[in-house]
């Protein structure tokens, strides 16, 4: 009389067993509509769509750290990071070889521009936006800048290699920093041959050479907010290309 029980106990085992199987299996697989969530780097369902994703906003995420798991991203082509409490940038993120688009804004941990992004070479625009960057350095930026957001930091320098790397940017924005000079480099004439747009308003400039003012492709230019930047360029310099009109007094952006 026992055996068929055992029997009846041990299939509905069985049974009992597979109906809660099944719902884990579906879980695994991440829905192709769904846009990624904040653990896509590390939710092992989003693993296999990894490579495929073109664009990948983890804004506001309360990200400390990024995941090395984000070079897994090999289609990459835009990155939004904003609003998190990073302070630096994995190694990883040198495979993103199509990566064309940056964003890092809000992030006040971040002092320094990320050294990997010296080895990103495919990035044209970067935005680091309202960090704690406090100087730019040549050799932690990208070689093919075309636009550039530095706006509201903390920068004070710029050296020698971070005005080399200009040569290419046609959009440099670095209104709200503590900059008191900004001159080009060595040889602002090849520094600065793209700059059609540069903002330094709220800043504390002293003056203004007159080599960045004559940038041949140089046709807006914000300096409000610069209590110091008096006076006129000496004699016999070359004439500015900017016109007076094109002079913002106005915008901080």
């Amino acid at each position: 009389q026992q055996r068929p029980l055992t029997i009846a106990c041990a299939v509905g085992a069985v049974v009992l067993y597979l109906a809660l199987r099944k719902p884990a299996a579906r879980a695994v697989e991440a829905d192709d509509d769904a846009a990624p969530p904040c653990d896509v780097l590390t939710n092992p369902a989003w693993a296999p769509r990894l490579s495929t994703l073109a664009e990948l906003s983890l804004a506001g995420c309360g990200l400390t750290e990024l995941p090395e798991t984000i070079g897994a991203c090999v289609s990459l082509k835009k990155l939004d990071l904003a609003k998190n409490d990073l302070a630096d940038l994995p190694s990883s993120l040198e495979n993103l070889k199509k990566l064309e688009i940056l964003f890092v804004l809000g992030n006040r941990r971040m002092t320094k521009v990320p050294a990997v992004l010296a080895r990103v070479a495919s990035l044209t625009r970067l935005g680091l936006r309202s960090n704690g960057l406090t100087a730019l350095e040549g050799a932690r930026l990208p070689p093919h800048l075309v636009h550039v957001i530095f706006t509201d930091n903390f920068i004070a320098t710029i050296d020698e290699k971070a005005y080399e790397k200009f040569g290419t940017v046609r959009k440099l924005m670095l209104a709200n920093n503590r900059l008191t000079t900004f001159d080009g480099g060595k040889d602002p004439t090849k520094n600065l041959r793209s700059l059609e747009l540069l903002r330094l308003s709220n800043n504390d400039l002293e003056g203004l050479p007159a080599t960045v003012l004559a940038s041949p492709r140089l046709s807006w230019l914000a300096l409000a907010g610069n209590p110091r930047l008096v006076g006129a360029p000496p004699p016999g310099a070359p004439l500015p290309v900017v016109r007076l009109e094109d002079i913002d007094f106005s915008g901080a952006e």
